[in-house]
């Protein structure tokens, strides 16, 4: 059972493990799932178009939410160094430093934002369910991103207000187009749900 779950659920796993903080098991579980569509990928025939489509729409979840992870770690390690040099650098204060970190950390989210911008499900290709995994996996990930940057970074309120509202904006944008895939799929009532959520 174990197996087959790792083999078949690794993005469900994954986003499990960023659920309970631990994001270096979700990175495993994304390299897993890899390693796993490597296995299909290589065995599909090159006129299995509709697989092969499938294998790459899994592959998207895996892909966003190793990069959430790699952020998160980022935040992990840059904290530790400020905690190890009791946040004081010969460059400045230990105010300036720690503000100096959040500053960094709040700009590798606005990053992922940005790439993310551009990495969506294809509109006529893309069914609908599709769409909604990546939209419930990208709000998982930064809403917990988002926490991690206020308990660990110690983010302003208006740091995290601002980042929060590039997150909804996010998460809007890709609801609209969610929902205008469904319309061209004919699912009008998945539709409406996320013009509703946006």
């Amino acid at each position: 059972r174990r197996a087959w779950l790792m083999d078949h659920t690794s993005a469900e796993l994954g986003l499990a493990a960023v659920v309970r903080g631990n994001w270096d098991r979700a990175a495993y579980y994304a390299r897993n799932g890899y390693q796993r569509f490597l296995q299909v990928w290589s065995g599909l025939h090159p006129c299995a178009v509709a697989a092969r489509q499938d294998a790459l729409h899994a592959l998207q979840r895996l892909v966003e939410i190793e990069e959430a992870c790699d952020v998160a770690v980022t935040f992990r390690e840059r904290g530790k160094d400020l905690a190890s040099s009791g946040g004081a650098h010969a460059q400045g204060s230990p105010d300036h430093d720690v503000s100096r970190s959040t500053s960094q950390a709040v700009a590798a989210v606005q990053s992922l934002l940005s790439r993310w911008a551009h990495q969506l499900p294809d509109p006529a290709m893309g069914p609908p369910i599709v769409w909604s995994e990546v939209i419930d996996a990208r709000k998982t990930t930064l809403d917990l991103l988002l926490r991690d940057l206020e308990r660990g970074h110690k983010a302003t309120t208006n740091q995290i207000a601002e980042l929060r509202l590039d997150v909804d904006h996010h998460l809007a944008s890709i609801r609209y187009r969610a929902a205008m895939s469904a319309v061209a799929h004919g699912v009008r009532p998945v539709a409406k749900r996320h013009i509703k959520d946006a």
